[in-house]
């Protein structure tokens, strides 16, 4: 297991790109290890730094952005691909500055004159440039104080009066603090030669243009005022989407109406998990095409999960930030800390260490012939086989399940008998005293339970002597149901109800309080 820690020193030169080179080389091994990320904690917002490092800047807006950029892309890049990592960032947010950063609600702007969204449902265009233009995020503040050109999360709902050759939702901006090589972006072309609409992204360090997502979704045809493009965009945490309305099969004529600015009703272009950085921005649409295309937007949420306000889940903060990284007079050695980043004593009792202590930490077996089920190989058999397992003492080998009729429910490999249909270990050895008549028995050192398994031969059957014959598969295979036994002399004998007997003169059962009786045919030979 290698556990990589990343944005120690780097801020506010953090590099994404560091990243993803990190995990690729290890993920090259012949023997891949087990990679967690650790999230680093927030720095301090003291301007009381050590003797000789008053060049560093933690404390100032720029360098705390900074941060916010850094450790929103790792946390969201881990997410996107499935990275393991621990959050010691988040219980720091929760322990000394009172809201969680995985948490964030949206809320409805109000379009103002003199703004960039001047009014909902208007056509208006961005800043003209040599490809199109571009729409800046209004200065705008939502009910709950945040400003849309500054917030970290939004969706938004739009017409188009004119098709475009490309849409870009740019999720950064280059004032952010961090070294991306490319714009985090979502793209959507629609210029494909297949006729369909295109999609790719990138996190600052994939390339869209080597990624492009064809998909099943034609680009829309005769777009014009009167009958405009209408799509939404959704960026919250790592997930992005984009939706765009497209005639129903069934009902071509159908059209949302006043539920367009929810997005009621459009198709899903693309719903991807993406890294990106989490400050507070200003978000911007790019349109790619004549730059006399214009826009109306019908809706538009903003939230800043970068800071303590009323968009995310607040806490009673439990210990200010001078616990956390203070020292004792003018040393380090009795508690650490550093006054800037590096914690205390305190501070990592209280903050870091929870952050390890309350994961779930699961490891293998490192016996794995303690236990036969661990490591089991399952695949799919023929004509109603299942092959499963190998023996528990790690040789090769199979257990066969006959599911469509068969001799036997199961045979083990090679040591117990037909008709039984589970065998247990115990101790890392077989057990036979389980398993047997007909019941499945499993048992361990701490718990022990049966269940009746009835299965039902699908050929017909025939009598025979004292034998009752079964054809399988058309094989002709016998099951003894009752050695020869003294047959009842009246039908008041004593008997079991349900019980079977059979000689050489007939077959007798007990049903109903006595006993009745199949006689042979004498003259059939």
């Amino acid at each position: 297991m290698i556990l990589l820690h990343f944005l120690g020193n780097d801020i506010p030169e953090f590099s994404p790109s560091n990243v993803v080179s990190a995990i690729e080389f290890f993920q090259s091994f012949p023997k891949i290890p087990d990679i967690i990320i650790g999230i680093t904690y927030r720095p301090s917002y003291s301007k009381d730094v050590m003797p000789g490092e008053e060049f560093l800047q933690y404390y100032t807006e720029k360098w705390q952005k900074a941060f916010q950029a850094s450790v929103g892309w790792l946390r969201t890049y881990c997410q996107a691909n499935g990275i393991a990592y621990i959050d010691f960032d988040r219980y720091v947010s929760v322990a000394r500055d009172g809201y969680d950063p995985e948490d964030v609600a949206l809320s409805t702007i109000t379009p103002q004159v003199g703004t960039t969204l001047p009014a909902y449902e208007q056509w208006l265009s961005g800043t003209v440039n040599d490809v199109g233009w571009d729409w800046h995020f209004p200065a705008i503040q939502s009910p709950t104080g945040t400003t849309a050109n500054a917030c970290t999360d939004f969706s938004i709902t739009q017409r188009f009066d004119t098709l475009p050759t490309m849409l870009i939702y740019t999720l950064d901006d280059e004032k952010i603090g961090i070294n991306v090589s490319r714009p985090v972006a979502v793209y959507i072309w629609f210029n494909d030669a297949s006729g369909k609409i295109v999609y790719a992204h990138s996190d600052g360090v994939r390339n869209p243009d080597a990624n492009r997502i064809i998909t099943n979704i034609s680009v829309p045809k005769d777009v014009s005022a009167n009958n405009p493009i209408l799509c939404a965009f959704e960026a919250v945490g790592p997930r992005v989407r984009f939706r765009i309305f497209e005639p129903f099969k069934n009902n071509t004529s159908f059209a949302p109406g006043a539920l367009d600015k929810f997005g009621t009703g459009e198709t899903v272009v693309c719903d991807l998990l993406m890294g990106r950085p989490m400050a507070a921005t200003t978000m911007r649409v790019s349109f790619i095409g004549p730059s006399s295309a214009q826009m109306a937007v019908l809706r538009l949420c903003v939230g800043n999960r970068s800071c303590n306000c009323r968009d995310v889940h607040r806490y009673v903060p439990t210990t200010p930030c001078y616990d956390l990284y203070s020292i004792i007079g003018n040393s380090t050695a009795p508690i650490g800390g550093s006054q800037a980043f590096h914690m205390n004593s305190s501070g990592i009792r209280d903050t870091q260490w929870r952050a390890v202590r309350d994961q779930e930490w699961h490891f293998l077996d490192p016996n794995p012939n303690k236990n036969p089920f661990i490591k089991t190989l399952t695949v799919s058999g023929v004509e109603g086989n299942s092959y499963i397992g190998k023996y528990p003492d790690g040789a090769p080998g199979i257990y066969r399940w006959f599911d469509t009729g068969g001799e036997t429910i199961a045979t083990d490999p090679g040591a117990h008998n037909a008709g039984q249909y589970v065998v247990a270990y115990k101790a890392g050895q077989m057990d036979a005293n389980v398993g047997s008549g007909g019941f499945v028995t499993i048992r361990d050192a701490s718990y022990s339970y049966r269940h009746f398994t009835p299965h039902t031969f699908k050929s017909s059957a025939y009598f025979a002597g004292n034998l009752l014959g079964v054809t399988v598969s058309g094989e002709t295979n016998t099951t003894i149901l009752n050695a020869a036994t003294t047959a009842p002399s009246t039908p008041t004998d004593a008997g079991a109800e349900g019980e079977f007997r059979i000689d050489d003169a007939g077959i007798y059962f007990h049903r109903n309080g006595k006993w009745q009786r199949i006689l042979f045919d004498p003259d059939w030979e």
